[in-house]
């Protein structure tokens, strides 16, 4: 185990996933989405979930963010279970300490780009020095010239980038991001893991991402691999000296019938 990681009652450890079990009933049956899921994340470190179609792996994350609740298990984020909180309180804390980067950017349209940034934060009521650090984010992903413009003046990527600039003006313990290069074209896509490799390299953020493309996966520092709503296995990517390398790693841990042991 990483030193960062020790036990799972550590500040150390912004995220604590213990034994997360979910299911949905659809037609009258009962479909089991997330079976006993076990891990947690270190200060500063960028992890990826990657797996099939329907393994779990946005259910794991909303579960996560706190979207839904576990059947079973607990999750602690800065040592918070969040199974205690009520809905309201659960809203309160996930403004203030989960920031979600979805897919689709969730820009509100009649907003410009720094109002979008800044909305979260005026609802907190927050300090003007916070204000004020949410303009350097914008600033700092270069984003400042265009601070006036509206989301369908903006392009991708840059839509992309206020999401995350939302995102770190709330200064998260965790920061989750589901597909989030799945709108960006490849340059933008790799400009996007880029920034979340220096996020967490150079602030300590702590990240975790579901993708499907090792192109994505290669920036973390580890993958773990769900399927069939267990993690089976993980592995650094420090042992995968190209994408093909952990295209092909990933492709074997597919192939695993029995989960390995987990961090």
């Amino acid at each position: 185990m990483n030193e960062r990681s020790r036990g799972h009652g550590d500040i150390e450890c912004p995220l604590v996933v213990e034994n997360v079990s979910k299911s949905f009933r659809y037609a009258g049956n009962v479909i089991q989405v997330l079976k006993g899921v076990s891990f947690s994340l270190a200060r500063g470190e960028f992890v990826a979930i990657m797996g099939p179609s329907g393994s779990g792996k946005s259910t794991l994350l909303h579960v996560i963010a706190g979207l839904t609740a576990p059947d079973s298990g607990r999750i602690l984020v800065d040592g918070c279970e969040t199974s205690k909180l009520s809905d309201y309180q659960m809203t309160i804390f996930r403004r203030q300490r989960i920031g979600v980067i979805f897919q689709h950017f969730n820009l509100i349209p009649t907003l410009t780009l720094e109002e979008n940034v800044l909305l979260p934060l005026l609802a907190e009521r927050t300090h003007a020095d916070k204000i004020d650090n949410a303009r350097r984010i914008i600033r700092d992903l270069g984003l400042w010239e265009r601070r006036r413009h509206r989301p369908d003046a903006l392009s991708g990527g840059e839509q992309q980038r206020t999401a995350i600039a939302r995102t770190l003006a709330l200064d998260s313990a965790l920061i989750l991001a589901d597909e989030p290069t799945g709108n960006l074209d490849s340059i933008a896509g790799q400009e996007l893991c880029r920034l979340l490799r220096g996020l967490a390299e150079q602030q300590s953020r702590t990240i975790l991402i579901v993708t499907h493309e090792p192109s994505v996966a290669i920036w973390t520092d580890r993958i773990l691999i769900l399927k069939d709503g267990q993690i089976v296995t993980e592995f650094p990517t420090g042992n995968c000296d190209s994408v093909r390398t952990l295209a092909a790693r990933y492709e074997e841990s597919l192939q695993l019938e029995e989960p390995e042991g987990v961090r």
